[in-house]
């Protein structure tokens, strides 16, 4: 790892650490130089350059290091990636990543900077785009962001006030244009995954019911599955969980997939895919 990653680190790592404490908990300066293995005087020029940029971050006599001012969830989000980015700077394997350059060499690097590109400059790409039905496309593209999920590597675009999503292993060749796009605003960006239950961006809603029994309850209380789900314990320990989310196909194969212990309660659309997607799969194996 470079010396400058390894600065920024310790420094994330100080204010992930001096978070939210109190004073039976407290953290001091001492502390900080044993757990990183460097002088006071080093942590002192750390909690200094995090006042730089804007973290309220103080050695006090107290309550020891704190956070003094309350740090906002964009810039928890933006310190928690930048954070993430680094420890995993060492990680030579990540499957989708391995599977995207096997498939398409040096040109997965050579896509993933020209896309990325694009995005930062809001400038218009020409993409080639395969699809599952061999058909191939020559597309102009607005994109907006690269991400990753379920397993693979995608772009994220706007077509003509239409969100869409290509897989980058499909995409055959990236050119940058002379036309320029409009960006979307933060707060539409943000709301485009808000109903997602994986990576479907749709602008239909559906209110979901599921009934979890007791061993489910237990995972599901745990996890935050979309932004506004809604859990109500029952008797016994099962749980009522609700929510908003923008695909029945998503969340219908998400169901078959746990097995038993999930109850599809609403909508009557949402237990009729489960249940045809459950008899499809069983009739693979009818003799």
């Amino acid at each position: 790892m470079f010396e400058v990653q390894r600065v920024v680190k310790r420094r994330i790592e100080i204010v992930g650490l001096c978070l939210n404490v109190g004073e039976a908990q407290k953290i001091s300066l001492a502390d900080l130089a044993e757990e990183f293995h460097v002088d006071e005087l080093t942590i002192k020029r750390d909690l200094k350059e995090l006042r730089f940029v804007g973290i309220d971050i103080h050695s006090t006599k107290n309550f020891g290091v704190i956070v003094s001012t309350h740090v906002s969830h964009d810039k928890i989000k933006e310190i928690l990636l930048h954070y993430a980015g680094i420890i995993n700077y060492n990680n030579v394997y990540d499957k989708s990543t391995a599977l995207l350059v096997e498939k398409k060499s040096a040109s997965a690097l050579n896509h993933f900077i020209r896309l990325q590109l694009c995005i930062e400059n809001c400038c218009k790409a020409k993409i080639v785009y395969h699809h599952h039905n061999f058909e191939t496309q020559e597309r102009i593209v607005n994109p907006l962001l690269i991400f990753h999920s379920e397993g693979s590597w995608r772009l994220l675009t706007q077509e003509d006030g239409i969100v869409k999503q290509f897989h980058l292993d499909k995409i055959s060749s990236v050119e940058s244009t002379d036309q320029s796009f409009q960006r979307m605003s933060k707060e539409k960006f943000e709301n485009l995954f808000k109903h997602s239950w994986g990576s479907w961006i749709g602008k239909d809603k559906f209110h979901v019911r599921l009934l979890f029994d007791k061993v489910w309850a237990e995972r599901i209380n745990q996890r935050m599955l979309v932004s506004d789900q809604k859990i109500i314990n029952q008797p016994g320990g099962s749980i009522l969980f609700e929510a908003e989310v923008n695909s029945l196909a998503e969340i219908a194969s998400w169901i078959v997939s746990r097995g038993k212990g999930c109850t599809v309660l609403a909508p009557e659309e949402l237990k009729e895919q489960v249940v045809k997607i459950a008899k499809d799969t069983l009739s693979n194996y009818k003799k």
